[in-house]
C-alpha cells in the first residue's frame, strides 16, 4: 500500500513538473525561394519559330515553411 502511494505521488509530481517546463520554438529566418526563367534563342523569327524555355528554382533553406 505504501509503495502504491509513493508511485502515485511520483507520477503526479512528474505530471505537474512537465507543465512547468517551457519549450522554445526554433525561430530561424525563412529565406524565400528563388526562381529564374530564360528563353533560347533570344532572337526573333518567323512562324513557326522554335523556342525553348529554361526554368530554375531552388530554396536555400532546403524546405518551404509557409
Amino acid at each position: 500500500m505504501k509503495i502504491k502511494k509513493l508511485l502515485i505521488t511520483f507520477l503526479l509530481s512528474i505530471l505537474f513538473l512537465s507543465g512547468c517546463i517551457e519549450q522554445k520554438e526554433s525561430k530561424t529566418a525563412n529565406t524565400p525561394p528563388a526562381s529564374s526563367l530564360s528563353v533560347s534563342p533570344s532572337i526573333s523569327g518567323y512562324s513557326p519559330f522554335k523556342v525553348t524555355f529554361y526554368i530554375n528554382a531552388h530554396d536555400s533553406n532546403g524546405y518551404i515553411t509557409s
